[in-house]
């Protein structure tokens, strides 16, 4: 009988033994994921002065998962004079016309922190200009200059004005310049790998378009 008793404690410490081991092995399954990459949205956003916009945010962890993170982020602006951004929930709000990046960082890692840009437009905008009407450039050494206004006023260059230049054929040919904005000259077109003849610049903003002339030498 006793020896019946000795076994029977022996499978009970055996199957003990067992279970802790397995609950050791297993406690990997029950940590934590840990956040590894943060990105923000909306990607994009236009807003108008005094406009608001609450950003979002989407943390990336280490198994894999994502899920929308209500807090723990830090939130900043690159240029709070034309965007601001409360730093705890991440509302936005438009100043003045032009653009600034962004951004969502938490703590816990180098990596977990996600950008975007936000860019302020006029409303009411009726017409876009673009002045000079015709400059012209020489390839890989001379640089055109052209500025954007608003209504033919206010000076959107540099400020939510999206630049591209078309050939005869009205296909884009942005890729074969250079752009660079230059402060007081206006958005600068340097021809790189263009092929010598006329283009047109053409300047988008708030949904409407202004064009003018450039011609590119040798």
């Amino acid at each position: 009988m006793s020896s019946m008793k000795s076994k029977v404690r022996l499978i009970g410490a055996l199957a003990a033994l067992g279970a802790l081991a397995l609950a050791i092995s297993c406690q990997g399954f029950f940590v934590n994921p840990t956040l590894t990459g943060v990105s923000v949205g909306p990607q994009g956003l236009t807003l108008t002065i005094a406009e608001t916009w609450q950003m979002s945010a989407t943390g990336t962890y280490s198994d894999g998962s994502q899920k929308t993170l209500n807090s723990g982020l830090v939130w900043s602006s690159s240029d709070g004079n034309t965007v601001s951004v409360d730093k705890s929930s991440g509302i936005v709000t438009g100043i003045q016309i032009g653009s600034a990046t962004i951004t969502g960082s938490s703590g816990s890692c180098s990596a977990c922190s996600g950008s975007t840009t936000v860019t302020v437009q006029l409303t009411g905008v009726n017409s876009v200009v673009v002045t000079p009407s015709s400059a012209s450039a020489t390839i890989n050494q001379t640089t055109a200059f052209f500025k954007a206004l608003a209504n033919g006023t206010t000076d959107v260059t540099n400020a939510g004005a999206v630049w591209t230049v078309l050939d005869s054929a009205n296909a884009d040919q942005t890729a074969e310049f250079s752009l660079s904005f230059v402060d007081g000259q206006g958005e600068g077109f340097l021809p790189t790998t263009a092929t010598p003849g006329t283009y047109k610049v053409q300047a988008t903003y708030a949904g409407k378009v202004g064009t003018a002339t450039l011609t590119v030498t040798n």
